[in-house]
């Protein structure tokens, strides 16, 4: 007779459907499932989605007692659920216990858990100068807000909500995601893989295993990270009050966004003598100067476009949009957009993650995780030999 190897619960979910949720499933006990259910719908790592017929039809021994166990369990449970709810004749069975994945990073690791009180909590592991890893502390930096509701709300908590849909996603109302969990289609299990960013490769013991966290934006998401300083020569520096003030300080040829040699600055209108702005504004395009052997240079006249939009509850932010992307591209390719608003009286850059935009995230087991980072630490010694000068000093701030 078959007896499930894990905790399970049980609700109410959308007409014919079964779906059954395991985390950190072994392999084992995936075969064990797919061979107990036959032709299964649709399998993603740890879901299962099944028609409910296939169980309530089955000939099955072992089938009809786990579909026996499941409509008992439902029917305890009745008495809990609004008659509408009631009516509904599905389940959802899923793993009472956390699930915990790690995201290799630049300078570590992240450790995600997916607990039972349906919360999400990350805790990031550096790297230290011995090769051994290590929680990273909180650093004492400036506050990071993302707007909701009408207003911008601090973005500090340890672990976030999140819901398991009847496709098997991960919502995150917060941070207005969708995340699917999603093996490769070549197992890692026993094989040798590179990680360039610690010039190594690591043999994977036979129980790893390898995961992309795809990632959807359901809609725009604004968020603020750090304050925008005025630059005074020989003087304490202090932040900007207000959008208007921002624009008409960051015009012409004075950037707001590069580096050292050159960046993107604000047009408005041109006349004889340059670009002179009105902070009144509301919209307008961006230029590109430069540092030449004339002095500083307006070299390209249509780098992108600045519009200031204005959100729920008359929230205003300055979003830019840059022609040339290639800056605010992250490492998985995703385009966030620089963005300023005002908070408290203080004015605050950010980025704005646009509707629609994916991204995927690779993550691994605890036992393939294990494997990284001993690999890392017993060769640490040789990998920072090979480590250009600017990699080993981002890792220590040098």
């Amino acid at each position: 007779m078959f007896q499930p190897d894990f905790d399970w619960d049980a609700e109410f979910l959308k007409k014919d459907l079964l779906l059954i949720g395991i985390k950190e499933p072994s392999p084992e006990l995936i075969e064990k499932i797919k061979a107990l259910f036959h032709g299964h719908e649709k399998i993603r790592p740890g879901i299962l989605i099944i028609k409910k017929e296939r169980l309530a039809h089955s000939e099955d021994p072992a089938i009809q007692d786990l579909y026996k166990k499941i409509e008992d369990f439902i029917a305890l449970k009745k008495n809990k659920h609004e008659k509408q709810q009631a009516k509904r004749s599905d389940a959802v069975v899923k793993i009472q216990t956390p699930m915990t994945i790690f995201t290799p990073e630049e300078d570590g690791y992240g450790k995600i858990t997916f607990g039972t009180d349906n919360r999400l909590s990350f805790q990031k592991y550096k790297v230290q100068e011995d090769g051994t890893f290590a929680p990273e502390a909180e650093e004492n930096q400036d506050t990071d807000l993302i707007f909701q509701n009408g207003q911008w709300v601090t973005d500090e908590d340890d672990s976030v909500q999140y819901t398991l849909d009847s496709d098997g996603a991960i919502s995150l109302p917060k941070w207005n995601e969708k995340a699917y969990l999603v093996a490769p289609k070549d197992p890692i299990a026993g094989k040798s893989k590179k990680f360039p960013q610690y010039h190594t490769a690591v043999t994977m013991p036979d129980d790893a295993k390898m995961y992309f966290i795809k990632i959807k934006k359901m809609k725009d998401t604004y968020m603020l990270n750090q304050e925008v300083q005025q630059y005074q020569q020989n003087s304490d520096r202090v932040p900007y009050t207000s959008i208007s003030d921002f624009i008409e300080a960051q015009c012409e040829t004075r950037w707001f966004e590069g580096d050292e040699n050159g960046g993107l600055a604000f047009a408005g209108e041109k006349t004889e003598a340059g670009y002179s702005c009105d902070g009144t504004q509301t919209k307008g395009k961006l230029v590109y100067a430069k540092n030449t052997n004339n002095g500083t240079e307006i070299v390209n006249e249509d780098a992108g476009t600045w519009e200031v939009k204005t959100l729920e509850g008359d929230t205003k932010v300055l979003v830019v949009k840059p022609y040339n992307m290639k800056r605010f591209h992250d490492d998985e390719g995703d385009i966030s957009y620089p963005i300023f608003a005002v908070n408290q009286g203080i004015l605050y850059r950010g980025d704005l993650e646009p509707a629609g935009m994916t991204r995927a995230i690779p993550a691994f087991n605890k036992s393939a995780m294990n494997a990284i980072t001993e690999t890392i630490s017993a060769n640490w010694t040789n990998i920072i030999k090979e480590m250009p000068v600017n990699d080993f000093k981002k890792h220590y701030n040098q």
